[in-house]
């Protein structure tokens, strides 16, 4: 499976998806969450996958919303309604499938990022993770 924004593979019955945009700080775009509810679809029609791991490359697991890509969208509330809409179906994907997922968080984890490394049946945490829930600094809520 080719996706631009998402790494994913398999290692036998184990899909492995990681964020992969770590330039960006991992941020949450429109085209990673197409990729991500690509990988979660997959992951949960395919019967030879037993189990999830969802991380993120590089130093930080995700910065959260992509604030360069949502002021792009100008003054029209519905692109950012749209994008927020399909990372939550990634989400829900994740939260709702029968198979067991594991979620490693690395670095920071901030505003849509933080629900992102909530998805899993188990989260293990390493001594380098930090969380923010940097909604009012951005101005959105």
């Amino acid at each position: 499976m080719e996706l631009s924004h998402v790494d994913y593979q398999c290692d036998g019955p184990v899909a492995i998806i990681c964020l992969n945009q770590p330039e960006s700080g991992n941020t949450l775009s429109r085209q990673m969450a197409l990729d991500l509810f690509a990988a979660a679809d997959h992951v949960q029609s395919d019967d030879s996958i037993r189990a999830v791991v969802f991380s993120a490359r590089g130093p930080m697991f995700s910065f959260g919303g992509n604030l360069k890509e949502f002021q792009s969208f100008g003054r029209d509330p519905n692109k950012l309604i749209t994008v927020a809409d399909q990372w939550h179906k990634a989400q829900h994907i994740l939260l709702t499938m029968p198979k067991p997922v594991v979620v490693g968080v690395n670095g920071m984890a901030a505003g849509g990022g933080v629900p992102m490394t909530l998805v899993g049946d188990i989260v293990l945490v390493d001594e380098t993770a930090r969380y923010r829930l940097a909604y009012t600094a951005a101005g959105l809520s």
